[in-house]
């Protein structure tokens, strides 16, 4: 049995939260291999993603409530 067919399309994710990969740019990547990265370089995307999946779905509940998209006869 494949490990595609034990966890679906995708395996688990596992080595990245053991490894120094959150903390320098692997070796084999141009130009940025070898630098530590920043936090911010980190912290910034998630916090923009995370607004994202929160604030997208409230807005639409919202606009749904209010039929800010209702067209008004």
């Amino acid at each position: 049995m494949t490990r595609a067919r034990l966890y679906g399309r995708w395996p688990p994710p596992r080595g990245g939260l053991v490894r120094e990969w959150g903390e320098v740019v692997p070796a084999w990547v141009p130009v940025l291999g070898g630098r530590r990265v920043r936090p911010l370089a980190a912290v910034v995307p998630a916090l923009l993603g995370a607004a994202a999946l929160f604030g997208l779905p409230g807005w639409a509940c919202h606009a749904q409530a209010a039929e800010l998209g209702a067209k008004r006869v």
